[in-house]
């Protein structure tokens, strides 16, 4: 009788190795998991920092091109020189306004600046 006992005995062992296999197997799937987890937080906190500061900077530049696009408005631009441009060099009225403008309404500079 002695080797039933054995086989009853293996028996009842060899699920409780399963179970501490499982169990092992879950603990160790639970902490990549969370090492994930933890991860994916580190992650979203660089990339809300990289977010916040690309739209500080965006922001900066707006804010330099209005000021600029509002200096060149107040500049002073005579309507003879602003047809010269476009006649010599076939540009569209804007362009011609704005090349001017950017040299201070100096139609000698923005034909040298566009001859360059």
């Amino acid at each position: 009788c002695g080797f039933d006992e054995d086989v009853t005995k293996m028996e009842d062992e060899a699920p409780e190795k399963d179970k501490d296999r499982e169990t092992a197997k879950s603990n160790k799937d639970l902490g990549k998991v969370t090492d994930f987890f933890a991860e994916s937080e580190v992650d979203a906190e660089k990339f809300r920092h990289a977010v916040t500061g690309i739209l500080d900077s965006s922001s900066k530049d707006n804010a330099e091109k209005v000021k600029r696009e509002r200096e060149l408005a107040a500049v002073k631009i005579n309507s003879d020189d602003v047809e010269v441009i476009m006649k010599e060099f076939d540009m569209d009225r804007a362009s011609s306004e704005r090349c001017l403008r950017e040299q201070s309404g100096n139609l000698v500079d923005a034909l040298r600046t566009l001859v360059e």
